[in-house]
């Protein structure tokens, strides 16, 4: 069937609309395309949360340890002297820093911050 483009509005018409048509056509492969990566997208974002969240954690946890080691670094803790360590203790578990602490010798004897001393460690 053959359409007969006799007048120039419809000649216009017929081209705006073919022109509109391949426009949404191609809008509609692009936009299917971009939906097709987000999953890649949303995965590249939680992996960056994830691993930034773990560094944050990882320079937590050294920070931590680097107090540890000064603390057991320091004169009372090598002097191994109970009362000395108790005072320590006890400072350390008020200002609320550290919740447990742990001492402990050579012989298992320990002493923690929450004020008891263990031999069976």
């Amino acid at each position: 069937m053959k359409i007969k483009l006799r007048s120039i509005k419809t000649q216009i018409t017929v081209t705006l609309l073919l022109v509109m048509s391949a426009v949404f056509l191609m809008l509609g492969f692009l936009s299917s395309q971009r939906l097709n990566e987000l999953p890649n997208i949303i995965l590249e974002q939680y992996q960056e949360i994830a691993f930034a969240r773990a560094r944050e954690l990882g320079n937590e946890i050294q920070g931590l340890r680097n107090q540890v080691e000064m603390i057991a670094l320091s004169n009372v803790a090598k002097s191994m002297d109970l009362e000395s360590i108790q005072t320590l203790l006890l400072t350390m578990s008020t200002q609320g820093r550290f919740r447990n602490f742990t001492f402990s010798n050579a012989q298992g004897e320990a002493w923690a911050t929450y004020n008891h001393n263990h031999t069976d460690c």
